[in-house]
């Protein structure tokens, strides 16, 4: 990815977050419907397990997908609103390790049908079964 300079949502805020952790920076992925964001946590208080955040803690929220635009609470909103769905306080809250796992081998699922790879989306789908 470093090499290429490409990735999806979700590789690059693995990246994001593997060196944020590196240097006690604490920053979250939020599992957005359709798309990947993170989450930017008051770094006045310490750094907690991602499913212990409230919103209160949330300063603000990265898009690693451009070049790590800064936006704010309302912003997702309006994102929301757009695509017609309704809000859930996961939409601004940290996820879990895992749950970033479980949406990146959904997502390479999905690229690897629309790619007619069905054999190598049949066995991201048995491990994503792994995980239920």
């Amino acid at each position: 990815m470093i090499d290429t300079k490409t990735g999806n949502a979700i590789s690059l805020g693995i990246l994001f977050i593997t060196i944020a952790r590196h240097l006690d920076i604490p920053v979250f992925g939020v599992n957005l419907p359709r798309h990947f964001i993170l989450a930017y946590a008051d770094d006045m208080i310490p750094i907690k397990d991602a499913d212990e955040y409230r919103e209160s803690d949330i300063l603000f929220y990265l898009n690693a997908m451009n070049r790590g635009a800064v936006f704010t609470q309302n912003e997702i909103e309006l994102f929301i609103k757009q695509l017609k769905i309704e809000p859930k306080e996961d939409f601004f809250l940290p996820c879990s390790n895992i749950t970033i796992i479980k949406r990146l081998i959904e997502d390479m699922i999905d690229a690897y049908k629309k790619e007619n790879k069905a054999d190598k989306a049949e066995m991201l789908e048995q491990l994503l079964a792994a995980f239920q």
